[in-house]
């Protein structure tokens, strides 16, 4: 009989451990967590920490439940957090984040789930990130009621981990918030947000690296109080179920949505219906975080309203006669909300405006006009005085195909007799002109139709979105510094 590959005279055998997995380490992790983990049992819990599956009691949910699931991750906010070894802020995010998904389905939460991927174990690592998940699960109501942590090593590098969760939640029927109740007028009130949240982190991280030059998070964050780059970055991600809750079987709300991955043009038009929204970013309080990011890595302003908050975390789409009283009542529940813009009925992109004085050139501008609207172009506000009370025509070129190709967001003035691009506020020229096709189309339109001293506005600050269909247009255009034309 052939001998066995570890018998005497060969080499020794193979642990689990050897190969990169310590079963003891998961554990001792475990261990430390169990007391978190069953803080957060309620009297639906029917299993304790270990067992195969989490048992959660479904009855007396309502008449007729509908239970709201969601998942998601912490992305690669996690990387700051394994250079600091700080990992229980982590936690928190991912179960806040979660509850916040499936609340603007109008559920609150019953019970989470989390998973934790390593490459190499390390209990007290380990233990603290499920901590973080349990105080946040302990502070708004919700179970924990399983989870699983694997060490996979050659998946994932040693010093680094992933963290996700998932969450379920339940809602009334009769109170889902599917996007079916959003009407045009409604009012969208938003509320701020805490930094980052867990969203635009590999963009923000390099910036902090490349840009800032700075390699340790525990050095200043530029522009602020002193706080530290990890302190700012890893800011938890708020939670707002508190302060929707109070609204959650209010008729006059009509949606809400979360502002996370794709930001505010990719998150709000979820929940209108098919409808659009008209937003104005203006009314949106700064942070710092932002500024110094945005400044610091020369993000484009459309592209660092897609990949961050940009301080908006919340909205709340609602009736309209119903604005003023839902705005006070977060106000008095110590919110500081603003009101966002409003939902429109159709969904498009605004293009660009044609400003000019009607006093010179009425008749092509009054052809230019009907031509726009034969092509389906929408005319918007027609009458807004200049700074020498000029009556000034506006029309826009609103494109329901083409979607995200609308001129900069910067508030862009185009000389088209000479081609010049100044800058809407200060007058000064921008080099190397910027306004894409949208603002070439428009100039040899000017020049074709001999008009020499036409300006053109990319009107400042304000959105029109709908379905995947978002751009820049529409802002106050009564408070800009439109010239005389004379």
């Amino acid at each position: 009989m052939a001998d066995s590959p570890a018998s005497e005279g060969s080499v020794p055998g193979l642990t689990y451990r050897d190969a990169g997995v310590d079963i003891d380490a998961a554990e001792s992790a475990l261990a430390g967590a169990k007391a978190s983990i069953r803080k957060t049992f309620g009297p639906r819990v029917l299993a304790d920490v270990g067992s195969f599956g989490g048992l959660f009691r479904a009855d007396g949910l309502g008449e007729q439940p509908v239970l709201v699931a969601t998942a998601d991750g912490v992305g690669t906010k996690i990387r700051i957090a394994a250079s600091i070894g700080k990992f229980d802020t982590v936690g928190r995010c991912l179960v806040q984040h979660c509850i916040n998904d499936a609340l603007v389905q109008g559920a609150e939460p019953l019970f989470f789930l989390d998973y934790i991927g390593v490459g190499k174990l390390d209990p007290a690592m380990v233990a603290e990130a499920i901590q973080g998940v349990a105080a946040a699960c302990g502070d708004h109501g919700v179970a924990l009621l399983g989870g699983e942590t694997a060490e996979m090593p050659g998946v994932y590098p040693e010093g680094e981990f992933d963290l996700v969760g998932t969450l379920v939640g339940v809602v009334e029927r009769e109170h889902l918030l599917d996007g079916s109740r959003v009407q045009a007028g409604d009012v969208l009130i938003g509320l701020p947000s805490e930094g980052l949240h867990t969203n635009g982190y590999s963009l923000a991280r390099r910036i902090v690296e490349d840009r800032f030059g700075i390699a340790d998070y525990r050095q200043p964050f530029p522009g602020g109080d002193g706080a530290s780059c990890a302190d700012v970055l890893l800011q938890s991600h708020r939670c707002y179920l508190e302060a929707a809750r109070p609204l959650l079987r209010d008729p006059a709300l009509h949606a809400m949505a979360h502002i996370t991955g794709g930001g505010v043009p990719d998150n709000l038009p979820r929940v209108l219906g098919g409808k659009g929204a008209r937003v104005d970013r203006e009314v949106v309080p700064t942070q710092n975080v932002f500024e110094q990011l945005v400044a610091a890595g020369g993000v484009e302003r459309d592209e660092a309203w897609r990949a961050f908050n940009m301080g908006v975390g919340f909205v709340f789409v609602v009736a309209a006669e119903a604005a003023d009283a839902i705005y006070a009542k977060l106000e008095g529940a110590g919110e500081q909300p603003f009101r966002l813009g409003t939902v429109i009925e159709e969904a498009g992109v605004l293009r660009f405006a044609i400003v000019a004085n009607k006093r010179q050139h009425s008749g092509q501008i009054a052809a230019a006009e009907q031509q726009a609207r034969e092509g389906g172009l929408q005319a918007t506000r027609p009458n807004v005085l200049n700074s020498s009370g000029e009556q000034v025509a506006i029309w826009a070129d609103v494109d329901r195909e083409n979607k995200g190709e609308a001129g900069k967001v910067d508030p862009f003035r185009v000389d088209v007799s000479n081609g010049v691009v100044r800058d809407g506020k200060s007058g000064a020229i921008l080099s190397p002109p910027n306004f894409g096709g949208d603002g070439q189309r428009l100039a040899d339109w000017a020049n074709e139709n001999s008009i020499k001293d036409l300006e053109v506005l990319m009107i400042y600050d304000s959105w029109l979105m709908g379905n995947d269909q978002w751009s820049m247009g529409g802002g106050d255009l009564a408070e800009m510094d439109l010239v005389d034309e004379d």
